[in-house]
């Protein structure tokens, strides 16, 4: 009988696919792309991009349920498709323990590394994950923001450290 592995971890598939996630922005689609407007306006199933493909096979082949989910998820936004918070939830927690994971923070996350791991202690984050609306607001918003992001990717830095070492 094939000893069953545990499911690979978000963060190290984000990490193990840099080279891939950093040619494509999948964290924030742009919703002023032609392949959005037509998914979102005509009845026929829009086309899953190859990228993408490769991306769920990886994810599927590797047994990281919260990468499948994630980038399935991103890509049903993208063509006006948005599923709930509950609809994608069991593909996230099989086996793991404790209250699921944000998907915010696996946004931010994501978005990190497809921006190419700037400061977390600077403004680039925060700008690209909150886009406009990272400048509207006073100061204190700003910083709560940036605060967040830099809170979420150390919090993600320590999931994996903790991974590593259990190993």
């Amino acid at each position: 009988m094939p000893k069953k592995t545990e499911p690979l971890p978000f963060y190290e598939f984000v990490t193990k696919h840099e080279g891939e996630l950093l040619e494509i922005d999948v964290a924030a689609p742009d919703r002023s792309s032609a392949a959005f407007r037509m998914g979102a306006r005509l009845e026929k199933p829009a086309t899953m991009p190859a990228w993408l493909v490769g991306i769920l096979k990886a994810a599927a082949r590797e047994d990281c349920p919260t990468a499948f989910a994630s980038f399935l998820q991103a890509w049903l936004e993208e063509i006006g498709a948005k599923p709930s918070e509950n609809m994608l939830i069991e593909l996230r927690i099989r086996g793991t323990r404790g209250r699921p994971r944000s998907t915010d923070t696996e946004r931010i996350y994501a978005k990190w590394i497809s921006i190419g791991r700037p400061s977390i202690h600077k403004n680039t984050l925060a700008r690209a994950v909150y886009g406009k609306t990272f400048n509207t607001g006073d100061t204190v918003s700003r910083k709560h923001k940036v605060d967040r992001c830099r809170r979420t990717i150390e919090r993600c830095q320590n999931w994996q450290r903790t991974a590593g070492a259990n190993e």
